[in-house]
């Protein structure tokens, strides 16, 4: 077990499929299907139950969020929600989903794994993040260049604030105390930025640019360190949270996409262009292992 985990599961966007690895076993590997009849699902992003035994996709191509069963690989039930689901998360027993190409929200309950409502949001919404301490909704709206805030409250999720932006936001890394929001280069930036915005006093600490173009990111707090994934350049990039300033970088080459952490000393970085998972070792500073899984690798789990 690799500091409390033993699985990581990718989702892979291209070919409608999960790839399970087993971290304590040389890192193998069983790739299956998110369904035989239904193609074309464009699973984007994971989570997983508090037990750990299944798994939600939420599927961008056809509107839908999927419950697999890991143990017996299968999907076990499906449920329709807006339109281009990109990111899912949990607060309590609901699920939150964006839905990119609707401007909403779904809102599901994960016991009886039904759509309880949608909730109008800004244009083009993508990640959602939720802070474990006030338990605060965080979706960052692209076209709309904001945040809506959410809270749940008695049971209902309601708005609380809309934070205006001076760039496009695509995802969100949710720190002690700042959220880090990334906004990739688009129409009119020099290069990227990643903005820093205070949680107590709800106001810009800092921004911090990077050349390229951005895409995910991960905090290593008690490294105070930051790690990017730059699709343009294929490098990974460290930054130091204090200074804001890139102290090493390290060419993975392709394009890294997704990347999450162990707690430890391991990363986990998908690559889209050559269908691979990259393993890496930020202490060592060095590649473990590349796996080729499955097509356009994507949402990444550690479970």
């Amino acid at each position: 077990m690799v500091n409390g985990f033993e699985k990581l599961a990718v989702v892979n966007t291209g070919s409608d499929s999960i790839s399970i690895i087993d971290i304590n076993n040389g890192f193998e590997f069983q790739t299956f299907f998110l369904s035989e009849n239904q193609p074309y699902l464009g699973p984007h992003q994971i989570i997983n139950n508090k037990k750990g035994d299944i798994l939600y996709s939420a599927n961008s191509y056809d509107n839908s969020v999927y419950k697999i069963n890991i143990n017996q690989k299968r999907t076990v039930d499906n449920i329709i929600v807006g339109s281009f689901p990109s990111h899912i998360d949990r607060i309590d027993n609901y699920l939150i989903v964006t839905n990119s190409d609707s401007n909403s929200i779904s809102i599901i309950d994960e016991e009886s794994f039904e759509l309880l409502e949608n909730i109008p949001v800004g244009e083009k919404p993508h990640d959602v993040k939720i802070h474990n301490t006030t338990k605060n909704i965080f979706v960052t709206n692209s076209n709309d260049y904001t945040i809506d805030v959410l809270t749940l409250c008695d049971k209902k999720i309601e708005k609380n604030d809309k934070i205006k932006l001076p760039y496009k936001p695509l995802h969100l890394s949710i720190g002690a105390e700042s959220i880090y929001i990334l906004c990739p280069l688009n129409n009119g930036m020099i290069n990227s930025k990643i903005l820093e915005l205070n949680i107590n006093t709800g106001k810009f600490e800092r921004t911090i640019d990077i050349d390229g173009v951005i895409n995910d990111m991960i905090i290593v707090e008690d490294k105070e360190v930051m790690y990017i994934t730059n699709i343009e350049d294929g490098f990974l990039y460290e930054i130091d949270i204090q200074y804001g300033n890139i102290q090493d970088k390290f060419y993975l080459g392709g394009m890294p996409n997704t990347l999450i952490g162990d707690n430890g000393k391991l990363l986990f970085i998908t690559n889209i262009s050559n269908d691979n998972l990259i393993i890496f070792d930020h202490l060592g500073k060095t590649i473990v292992k590349r796996i080729k899984i499955g097509e356009e690798p994507n949402g990444i789990l550690l479970i």
